[in-house]
């Protein structure tokens, strides 16, 4: 998965990369990790016009849709965000 973000997004999201806040949830496996990339990915230019860099997230082991998905994982995903948040 890549995104292209623009001069003040790219900082944002550099900023929380680095973030000891990001590393521990990604530790944790919580949230999947990213990389800022820019230039080139491989053979490809990654930069479209207007993207200052481009973030690619590791992939997922299998996608689900909300509707797809029971009560007990939709509970795990709002504790997870709670805690994440730091709400207890």
């Amino acid at each position: 998965m890549l995104r292209g973000l623009g001069e003040s997004a790219a900082a944002i999201v550099a900023d929380l990369l680095r973030s000891p806040f990001y590393q521990r949830l990604v530790a944790g496996g919580d949230v999947v990790g990213s990389l800022a990339r820019r230039g080139r990915l491989g053979p490809r230019p990654v930069l479209a016009d207007g993207c200052r860099c481009v973030i690619e997230h590791e992939p997922v082991p299998f996608i689900t849709w909300p509707y797809e998905r029971p009560f007990s994982m939709l509970r795990g995903a709002a504790l997870l965000q709670r805690r994440v948040l730091g709400w207890r």
